[in-house]
């Protein structure tokens, strides 16, 4: 079995070069893994990292205007030369065990021809918190997931086995069929940098492919280098409004709109959004914050 794995990257060479030599050390068997990094216009020292000390990787360099979702579809494309029977993706930001491939490849390995499965996500620093467990159930009406454990909740992770229905996937580790990926013409390129998977695991669910969550192929993530958005990561507050307007933002509206309109009831899109806007700042200034601190201390601290 040929695995291609894809790693879109932009200016993270301490994290990239840590997640190859994971690469490097899998302890597969019978599995002959091509890795392609594209690196979108890096000024960190990225190419001459790769040349130096993984000159048997293929890399691909884009026009520093490709961002994450063309990166990754130009990373596919281009690995299609390798004949691979399945797509790997990761981001570069990724830490995995040396087991992991091999965990991944045995989860699918009983089930139906095409399925996709994705591993769960955690954060790296200790306690570990869950980032993505999988969605057991879609409200509709509200597009509210229901996870099969709750995202930041402190978890055992010798507890968590087995393999799991889910209706959507992130792209830290997910095993995709290349037929399946040709099948459902990659990524969706109108969510630039957000979005995509999600919108990808809708999609392989309306196609009625099967699609898993592996709770044995673990991914442990750096939380902090995620969108500075982000709720979580406690952003100041200009840069928490300006997020909703960047089209690059996990909060972009742009986004959301485009994923509300894919997928949701149009009717209730102008809901869809009084829910979000709602949770995103609830989020922000109370869900990630102790308890006694208020919102009007927190709006009053950051705005000015």
């Amino acid at each position: 079995m040929t695995i291609a794995v894809v790693i879109p990257t932009f200016n993270r060479k301490k994290q990239l070069q840590i997640l190859l030599n994971s690469l490097m050390r899998q302890k597969i068997c019978n599995i002959n893994l091509i890795t392609v990094v594209v690196d979108d216009g890096s000024t960190d020292g990225t190419a001459k990292m790769l040349m130096e000390y993984f000159p048997e990787i293929s890399v691909l360099t884009g026009t520093g205007n490709w961002w994450f979702t063309r990166s990754l579809n130009e990373g596919i494309k281009y690995s299609l030369k390798f004949n691979p029977e399945y797509i790997l993706t990761l981001n570069d930001d990724c830490f995995i065990e040396d087991d992991f491939v091999q965990r991944l490849v045995n989860s699918v390995a009983d089930k139906p021809f095409g399925s996709v499965v994705c591993a769960s996500n955690f954060t790296r620093s200790e306690p570990h918190l869950i980032l993505f467990s999988g969605v057991k159930k879609i409200t509709r009406w509200r597009m509210k997931h229901n996870w099969h454990i709750p995202p930041m909740q402190k978890i055992e992770l010798k507890d968590l086995r087995g393999v799991h229905d889910t209706l959507t996937v992130w792209t830290r580790g997910l095993l995709v069929p290349t037929v399946t990926m040709l099948k459902l013409n990659l990524f969706d390129e109108r969510f630039v940098q957000y979005g995509s998977d999600e919108d990808f695991g809708y999609r392989v669910v309306k196609a009625g492919i099967p699609s898993f969550v592996s709770w044995d192929a673990k991914v442990f993530d750096d939380e902090k280098l995620t969108s500075k958005g982000t709720a979580r990561n406690k952003p100041k507050f200009l840069e928490f409004i300006l997020s909703f307007i960047n089209p690059y933002s996990v909060n972009s509206i742009t986004k959301t709109s485009l994923f509300y309109w894919k997928h949701g009831i149009k009717i209730l899109i102008p809901l869809y959004f009084l829910i979000t806007i709602t949770g995103t700042f609830y989020a922000r200034f109370w869900k990630y914050r102790s308890r006694h601190k208020k919102f009007m201390r927190h709006l009053v601290i950051n705005f000015l």
